[in-house]
């Protein structure tokens, strides 16, 4: 990824979060915005680097699935995601698309167990639309 490439939020104007519903629509409309369709994504960090979204991996503990944050200056979202042997391709998946709902779903005001939960619905919503 080029640093004069600009992240584009696929969810720009979608203003809040109150339902798995809303979560789903907001899965939905990111498949769309990226061109994904209704078809399993082959490669999500492909798909996420793409989309200008920086995935790292690292060896951590097992405690440690992932994270997401923003590099700001230059509006750089980021998602590390531990590649540690013991997780299976199917939870790193999951893990990289529940970081991806926390980087987009508009969740504040949102309790923090309950923006875990949404975080889950949409990577299970990005994963099996």
């Amino acid at each position: 990824m080029g640093m004069n490439d600009s992240f584009v939020h696929p969810l720009s104007g979608f203003e809040t979060i109150s339902s798995n519903h809303d979560v789903e629509a907001a899965a939905i409309r990111v498949r769309k915005k990226w061109g994904l369709g209704d078809d399993p994504i082959a490669n999500v960090v492909e798909i996420l680097e793409d989309n200008k979204i920086k995935v790292i991996e690292m060896d951590a503990d097992d405690d440690f699935d992932g994270l997401q944050t923003w590099i700001s200056v230059k509006n750089i979202p980021v998602i590390v995601i531990n590649t540690c042997s013991q997780k299976s391709r199917d939870r790193k998946r999951f893990t990289i698309l529940h970081e991806l709902g926390h980087l987009l779903l508009p969740l504040e005001g949102v309790s923090e167990k309950m923006a875990e939960k949404y975080c889950h619905t949409f990577a299970g919503a990005m994963l099996l639309p």
